[in-house]
């Protein structure tokens, strides 16, 4: 992986330093907050409501209840309060947000102003097939050091572009917002009601430091936090529905002992698993500033922000994997979209899978502002940072995958006509129906049991009793896995703005360089137990043994609605090697070559934006108006292996063969675009404001498309994708048009409504193409799928020669040349009973586009990500001594994706979904706070399904979770 070398900015920060020694925070030049230190929540209220009253265009506000003291240790889920924001949740947490029904790739998320990178390293088996997105990912962020959150859903000039939907800055505490030395301490232990196996309470610390030397002119601030959180998941799911046309042979197997004679195509389950997954988080957040204002015209700030995110995750499968033989599937039933809803499963396999995946993530930014008042009408500002986001930074091996296949000879009554899965299992019939290799005492490396010329240990095994019995069970084979990802931006910012008594005028210009690398290792399905060393590379001397796991024990059964029979976790028991399954991830890593996928954009910016005060027809009114030209080049760059060949090692499996030989390549591209904003904001009476805002806004392809290269998504008898990237897509850009009108009629309370059209252009679609993809020789790719036997208990795997029919893939290509519009109604209230204590709020947004999903059409169709309506009702009471706060936060069914993770092209949608939280707090002194926060009050659980409501895909089990805690505040 390219790592950025930090010192030519890091020099240029040093000069500015020692040369100028001024500075502030990045934000925007026009924006002039007060100074207030902020006190509970109808403090928070007012603040949050001033802000969104006094800025030109759009903007919701969040701000803190005080110092280091934010309504929500989540920022996610404090935004989901803001009108028009949803949140995608991961792990009963939020973590990436939806603005105005555009999903997370079309927001732009900064932080005091600045462009943050972003890097997270997916799950193997996750039902989102992104391996690197620009969304930022706000579970990494702790809010003790927060200040406010801006969401600017209006274009600006000088605002970082990339923000089609809205962009939302994070911004920190500053020592300067202070006028006295302030020291903040937290401790609160966690108890997530789901965990099963870990700490029942886990902590949560964080303080902050501030305090002001030289009289004032110098401020050192220092925060820092830790988090630790164990939690599980049960979950019930398919991972994908897939089509199968009549007469094809898929069809044929389903509906070989039914009658399918009406179906022009079925739609079919490719599984059907119960899983639990065991998690254990750690996040840690740091934060240094110094601010030095060596005179009343001058000030600068050095800021460092550091996190890092670590969460080990163990999941245990049991569930029928793999394609049907023929004549196995009996007593099919279709629904009216020919869509399997119940079917018997004959003489099927429950087999088990255990997955560990590692993920760690860590970001840091080193930034410097200076502010300089050169004359009582100019201001000059400067802004320069470096940031990074590293996910597995060190080279940790991310996912590891080990595959048990189980007893054979049961039967399976599958019925999807309700939420989930109902199954009912007949084992009685159950026996062991593979091969098991270990190390014996005498032999050495064999087979389990006696050993002839008929091999009776890899014929049928009777004596098994039932589908868990572990003697059933044998050892198959493991898949391996790590993504480093480094994403760093470099980028300045320099601004003159000159004000007047009725007039401000600002000029600036911006550089971003923005890089992200990906480095990645895939060893594919690897035979581990049915044969010695199967598809190993010619390095490897001698077989590596394996050991068939001694001991299972079954336990945390899935108990989901609609999932009924015995779908639990089955623990590996201890190995001579590991104490657990037996790793030959070293020279299997080494035997397979990594991939490598960068891109880089570097982008120049020039912008103006004129305001000005006046009246029409004694209305007070004030115009903004201004235009932002940007250029980009880009260069997408791969060093990659290509493929050799095909092998097909059974009826399920199949993978590449690359080839030894490794090509470095780039592809280029570029764009420009002039983005004109204008705000006119109109008073017609005292306390009401109506605005029309018109602006050009962008977001910037996801980096998965800046691909150079054809790659093989999945190769398996049946089953042949590939996916394709575009260095030379334009962005998507889009016209925005805004109408708002808002009535403050009491301190703290307002009612407003907003209407928001976009027409969005240059929309980028995939299309599927049926194609042929190039060997390293630059000869098509040929399929051996022809001469494979799948009759063999053992079979022989078959790798394609030349003599085999020319692969045909279905290649997902990325293109522009869409138009969309979306548009939708935004209603909000806020209100304070008086002096009562009480309040609450609400709002509604309703988003409506032509861009919405298409369940009845086959074919590609141009969507966006996270179109949803939504609802938010907040109630709380507050006094001197007392606080407590309820919060309903409700979303619409939306798409979340656009392919299952055995089914490209199939849609993903989460149903709608609805979370109670409650928080409360008791002054105990004036120093000290006691806090309670529950969440997911009622153990809401999420539930995925497919193209059609009987689709069924995903439900998880989720349980409330719990903080009691302590501040002090000195």
């Amino acid at each position: 992986m390219n790592y950025l070398n930090k010192q030519p900015i890091i020099g240029l920060i040093s000069l500015a330093v020692g040369g100028l020694a001024p500075v502030a925070t990045a934000q925007d030049a026009n924006q002039t907050m007060e100074e207030v230190v902020v006190t509970g929540i109808r403090s928070s209220m007012i603040n949050a409501q001033d802000i969104r009253r006094d800025e030109d265009g759009v903007v919701d506000a969040i701000t803190a209840e005080d110092i280091g003291k934010f309504p929500d240790s989540n920022l996610a889920e404090s935004l989901q309060r803001v009108p028009g924001v949803s949140i995608d949740r991961s792990l009963n947490e939020g973590n990436q947000v939806t603005v105005r029904g555009l999903g997370p790739n079309f927001n732009m998320v900064t932080l005091n102003g600045r462009q943050m990178p972003a890097a997270s390293s997916p799950e193997q088996e996750s039902i989102s097939s992104a391996t690197q997105s620009r969304a930022f990912n706000f579970n990494q962020v702790a809010s003790e050091s927060v200040s406010s959150v801006l969401v600017y859903k209006t274009a600006r000039a000088n605002l970082t572009p990339g923000g089609m939907g809205a962009t939302i800055d994070i911004q920190t505490a500053r020592p300067f917002d202070y006028d006295d030395t302030k020291f903040v301490l937290s401790a609160a232990g966690v108890h997530d009601s789901s965990v099963r196996d870990g700490d029942d309470v886990t902590p949560e610390i964080g303080g902050l430091f501030s305090t002001r030397l030289m009289d004032g002119k110098l401020g050192i601030l220092l925060s820092g936090s830790l988090s630790e959180r164990q939690f599980s998941e049960p979950t019930a799911h398919t991972d994908g529905w897939l089509r199968d046309d009549a007469g094809t042979g898929d069809y044929n197997s389903w509906c070989g002992a039914s009658d399918c004679a009406d179906a022009p195509y079925i739609y079919r389950p490719v599984s059907n698993i119960g899983d639990i997954q065991h998690n254990e988080r750690t996040r840690i957040n740091g934060q240094a500033v110094v601010q030095f204002a060596p005179s009343e015209d001058l000030q600068f700030t050095l800021d460092y922000v550091y996190s890092s995110y670590e969460l080990d995750q163990v999941r245990y499968q049991t569930g029928l994997f793999g394609t049907l033989g023929g004549g196995s599937a009996a007593n099919l039933v279709l629904d009216e979209n020919y869509s399997v809803l119940s079917y018997t499963r004959l003489g099927g396999a429950t087999d088990t899978l255990q997955y560990r995946n590692e993920t760690v993530i860590e970001n840091d930014s080193l930034g410097l502002n200076l502010e300089w008042q050169a004359s009582d009408n100019l201001t000059v500002t400067f802004d320069v940072h470096s940031s990074t986001a590293e996910s597995q930074p060190d080279g940790e091996l991310s996912d590891r995958n080990y595959i048990i296949q189980g007893t054979l000879g049961n039967t399976f009554d599958l019925d999807y006509s309700a939420s989930g899965i109902d199954v009912a299992i007949d084992d009685t019939g159950a026996f062991r129906g593979t091969c098991q290799y270990g190390i014996d005492a005498e032999d050495g490396f064999g087979y389990f049991g006696e050993r002839g010329a008929s091999e009776p240990g890899c014929g049928r095994v009777p004596g098994v009793d039932g589908i868990f019995d572990p003697s059933g069970y044998s050892g198959l084979g493991s898949v391996f896995r790590t993504i480093g990802i480094e994403n760093s931006i470099d980028q300045f910012q320099l601004d003159f703005t000159w004000r007047f008594e009725n007039t401000e005028f600002s000029v600036g210009a911006m550089r971003t360089d923005y890089e992200v690398d990906t480095l990645a290792t895939y060893v594919t399905f690897q035979f581990q137990g049915l044969s010695p060393c199967v598809s190993c590379d010619e390095t490897i001397s001698e077989p590596v043994p394996t050991y068939a796991p001694s001991a299972f024990q079954q336990t945390n059964i899935v108990d989901l609605p609609g999932f009924i029979g015995a779908t639990g976790e089955l623990f590996l028991g201890d190995g001579p090697s590991t104490g657990n399954w037996p790793l030959r991830d070293g020279p299997l890593l080494d035997a397979f070559p990594p991939t490598y996928f960068g891109a880089v954009e570097e982008s120049t910016a020039a912008y103006f934006n004129l305001t000005h005060d006046f009246e029409i027809a004694d209305m007070p009114a004030r115009i903004s108006a201004g235009m932002r030209y940007e250029e980009t080049e880009v260069a997408g760059s791969a060093f990659q292996n290509f493929p050799q060949a095909l092998t097909i090692f059974s009826a399920t499996e199949g993978t590449i063969v690359p080839s030894d030989e490794t090509t470095f390549f780039t592809v280029n591209g570029d764009y420009k675009v002039f983005l004109p904003a204008v705000d006119l904001r109109v008073e017609p009476a005292e306390n009401h404001v109506a605005r029309i805002s018109y602006g050009k806004s962008i977001a910037r392809p996801d980096l998965n498309g800046l691909r150079p290269t054809t790659s093989v998504s999945d190769f398996r008898p049946g089953t042949a994708t590939a996916s394709s990237g575009n260095p030379d897509l334009n962005p998507y850009q889009s016209d925005n048009l805004d109408l708002s009108y808002e009535w403050y009629y009491d301190e703290g309370s307002y009612v407003s409504i907003a209407y928001f059209y976009k027409q969005i252009d240059d929309y980028i679609a995939t299309d599927i193409v049926q194609d042929v993809i190039l060997d390293v020789n630059g000869d098509p790719l040929r399929n051996p799928e022809g001469r494979f036997d799948p009759g063999p208990i053992n079979p022989t795997p078959v790798t394609s020669q030349a003599t085999d029919p020319v692969a045909i893939f279905d290649v997902t290509r990325l293109i522009n040349g869409e138009q969309r519009e979306v548009d939708g109604f935004e209603l909000a209230v806020q209100h304070l009973f008086g002096n009562t204590g009480f309040g609450v709020q609400a709002n509604l947004t309703v988003v409506d586009s032509d861009a919405s999903f298409d369940s009845d059409e086959l074919g590609n169709q141009a969507i966006l990500i996270g179109l949803s309506d939504s609802w938010n009702l907040i109630g709380f009471f507050e006094n001197d001594d007392f606080s407590v706060r309820v919060a309903a936060n409700y979303r619409d069914e939306f798409l979340f994706a656009t392919n299952q993770l055995r089914a490209t092209n199939e849609p993903v949608y989460f149903d709608e979904y609805l979370q109670v939280d409650m928080s409360a707090s008791w002054n105990y002194s004036d120093d000290i706070n006691i806090f309670f926060e529950v969440l997911n009050i009622t153990g809401e659980d999420q539930r995925q399904v497919g193209r059609y409501d009987s689709q069924f895909l995903f439900e998880n089990d989720q349980d409330p979770r719990f903080t009691l805690g302590i501040r002090a505040d000195f």
